[in-house]
């Protein structure tokens, strides 16, 4: 038996790793976990809005991303604004 999409879903956004700025994780490896995460499920194209980011966010990159005036306009542009903010931190 077949597992609906939707709660394929559901089971793959629980399951991907939240990136919270914690000095042991790489921002490098949860960018390819997450980006692998969403496109296998089509939840996004690299060049649409990226409007569930904040589910894959936790602790600080979360209230950092929530503080931005002005969000990123696609994926590919959060990737790069989160390399910018925790990369420099490295």
């Amino acid at each position: 038996m077949a597992v609906p999409q939707e709660v394929f879903k559901k089971i793959i956004i629980r399951d991907t790793p939240k990136f919270a700025d914690d000095i042991h994780a790489s921002v490098n490896d949860w960018i390819r976990v997450v980006n692998l995460s969403v496109s296998d499920l089509e939840l996004h194209d690299p060049q649409q809005e990226p409007k569930g980011a904040p589910q894959y966010l936790a602790g600080e990159a979360l209230k950092w991303y929530l503080s931005q005036q002005l969000r990123p306009n696609t994926w590919n542009d959060l990737n790069y604004e989160i390399i910018l903010q925790y990369l420099q931190k490295i």
